[in-house]
């Protein structure tokens, strides 16, 4: 098993007068971001195994991590034709060859739990090319802006679609993508060089790769099995003060 980490983004929100760098070395409860969320992949994958995508003062990150990991630069962050999809095939530079699953996280997704990693992990193999995170938001809790999960008829999955290409009914979707994925590698870089920048962001979206795998007639699973403060990450002061009582509740 592989991991990579999209590790890049900037976050302007958060930089302050007391953190001028990139988002995953902000402190959290004591703590780089950057620190839970490898802590959590370290369930699956040794150091070695792991590949994380750098961008915005990138330097500043590898040197905080050393040498353990392998460290691909994005280069071109911002505007039209980048995104996470962008971000992930960069990652591929730092698999060549590999043939094997590879679980994607985000370096501001500091509250996923080892143990359902592990969990979205196991459910690969058996004709299943991919694994979605998901989680049904409860009723009375507002759905918060993540992408929804259009599922057939059957049950199976369709397709994710972000929250600013929704129309009305599926906004209305209380199941949403929380973020990690697990993905067959060399099926992960073929569905993003079939993905489209053609939508409300203007760039090409990891979170279309499981529907561009259906369309392949692939099987991708959906483990719809988060804890609900899983769903937090970190963009704005106000997400790292949730997450910092997510983390002292937690012990």
């Amino acid at each position: 098993m592989k991991a990579v980490i999209l590790a890049g983004g900037k976050s302007t929100r958060l930089q302050s007068n007391v953190h001028v760098g990139p988002k995953p070395l902000r402190m959290l409860n004591g703590r780089p971001i950057i620190d839970y969320v490898l802590e959590g992949v370290s369930a699956i994958v040794e150091p070695r195994d792991v590949v994380i995508v750098v961008g915005y003062m990138g330097q500043a990150l590898i040197d905080y991590l050393g040498d353990a990991y392998t460290y691909v630069w994005q280069r071109e962050q911002y505007g039209a034709g980048y995104g996470t999809g962008y971000a992930a095939r960069c990652a591929q530079q730092g698999l060549q060859g590999y043939q094997g699953p590879v679980y994607v996280g985000y370096g501001d997704s500091p509250l996923i739990r080892s143990q359902t990693i592990e969990q979205m992990a196991g459910e690969m193999g058996n004709g299943v090319s991919g694994v979605v995170l998901t989680n049904v938001v409860p009723e009375g809790m507002t759905i918060p802006p993540y992408g929804r999960i259009l599922r057939n008829p059957d049950g199976s999955l369709c397709r994710i679609v972000e929250e600013r290409n929704a129309t009305p009914d599926e906004l209305k979707v209380r199941e949403v993508n929380v973020g990690p994925v697990v993905f067959d590698a060399a099926l992960l870089w073929e569905a993003c060089a079939h993905i489209s920048d053609q939508n409300a962001q203007g760039e090409y979206l990891l979170t279309d790769v499981p529907g561009v795998l259906v369309e392949m007639g692939k099987t991708v699973a959906l483990w719809p099995h988060a804890e609900v403060d899983e769903l937090l990450g970190v963009n704005t002061p106000e997400d790292l003060a949730a997450c910092e009582a997510v983390l002292r509740a937690r012990g």
